[in-house]
């Protein structure tokens, strides 16, 4: 019997997360958070390999699509 699909098996082996411009590498760490006034949340962001920081604005729409 098979359990996992060899696309399902595919989609869990991508990097997941903003690759870094410097390096590519997809871990990262969140420095600060700061609240925007339009309901948005700007996250800065440092690359664990590397440390380049990353700037990334979030809302909550962002999440589902």
């Amino acid at each position: 019997m098979r359990m996992a699909t060899d696309e399902a098996t595919k989609a869990d082996d991508r990097p997941k997360g903003i690759p870094c411009p410097r390096c590519g590498c997809c871990h990262h760490r969140v420095r600060n958070s700061v609240k925007l006034r339009d309901g948005k949340v700007r996250r800065y962001r440092y690359c664990r390999h590397c440390g380049k920081q990353i700037v990334t604005t979030e809302s909550a729409n962002d999440a589902y699509g």
